[in-house]
């Protein structure tokens, strides 16, 4: 009886130890946090080109003459307005530093989408 409840206890600390903590569980972004967006100058920046699909799902990736930008929306609404193969001017501004999954070019955060 004595060895089971051991047994018991020591699962139950094991598996405790086991789970994954919120800041170790792993997810996709899909657009940044507020807080991520407004650590970033607050010049914003157009670039305009060609919408297209990354590799990985839900990533957008718009290629200029500086190179790729994998975009995300500051305001997830925006994001109807900026379908893949759609012809844009993103406003918005660069953020180097963020993490992303998508794997392609340099995340550019959207504020305003105006259509070409």
């Amino acid at each position: 009886m004595r060895l089971r409840l051991v047994a018991l206890v020591s699962l139950g600390l094991l598996a405790g130890c086991a789970s994954p903590t919120p800041s170790s569980s792993p997810s996709a972004p899909a657009s940044p946090s507020p807080s991520a967006a407004s650590s970033s100058s607050s010049s914003s920046e157009t670039i305009s080109g060609t919408l297209s699909a990354g590799v990985e799902p839900h990533c957008l990736i718009l290629r200029d003459a500086t190179g790729s930008h994998s975009i995300y929306f500051h305001d997830e609404s925006l994001r109807s307005q900026a379908p893949a193969g759609a012809q844009v001017t993103l406003v918005g501004h660069p953020e180097p530093g963020m993490m992303t999954t998508c794997q392609q070019g340099e995340p550019f955060i959207v504020t305003e989408v105006r259509h070409n």
